[in-house]
């Protein structure tokens, strides 16, 4: 049955419950903003990430969809009967250090799993939560941004590729060895919400 759903529309309803979810959460960015403890990803919660979960949630359920919830937030989470057919994983806000100091990129990222493997993933969503662009991919039926088909790039030389470039995996002690690659492309980007 989860292979049949619309996961389209029920992406694009995740996505504007989202928004009106972390509205709220938005105006009082000005403000320290609490934390809430430490995510099942290491990283700290805030209030923004526990709504935008939250609307994620209320949103499948709402659709009787039975699944089990992978979240950057608050772990692993069972709903439904027929919970093991459908793991829903995702990061309800990536870029909250973005989002709380207004930096403009942030988005959701959901991906639909048959198994608790990324490689049993048949749809994922992206949204981008300032810039009204949301992307999708389906297995067999290709990627799509806004609705519209997309497609990789055409660029086929290192020299010509703009790149994202996250350092951030320095902090964490892995030995990235980078130098070559970094001399041999054309520029480096990295805006800030990793998805």
């Amino acid at each position: 049955m989860t292979l049949e759903l619309d996961w389209q529309n029920i992406f694009a309803e995740c996505r504007a419950n989202i928004q009106k979810a972390i509205e709220p959460c938005l105006k009082p960015c000005d403000e320290p903003q609490p934390d809430l403890g430490i995510g099942a990803g290491g990283d700290l919660m805030k209030p923004v990430d526990l709504a935008s979960e939250s609307a994620i949630i209320e949103t499948l359920k709402k659709h009787e969809v039975s699944f089990t919830l992978i979240s950057e937030e608050t772990g692993v989470k069972k709903f439904g009967a027929a919970s093991e057919g459908c793991y829903i994983i995702t990061d309800p806000i990536d870029g909250t250090t973005n989002l709380t100091r207004r930096l403009p990129f942030y988005c959701t990222s959901i991906a639909v799993s048959s198994t608790p493997y990324l490689k049993g993933v048949y749809a994922g969503m992206v949204a981008d939560l300032v810039h009204d662009q949301t992307f999708m991919a389906f297995t067999g039926r290709g990627a799509f941004c806004n609705r519209k088909h997309i497609q990789t790039s055409n660029i086929k030389r290192l020299e010509e590729a703009c790149v994202g470039l996250d350092l951030g995996a320095y902090k964490t002690g892995l030995d990235l060895d980078c130098k070559k690659i970094i001399q041999n492309i054309k520029h480096t980007r990295h805006f800030g919400a990793n998805a």
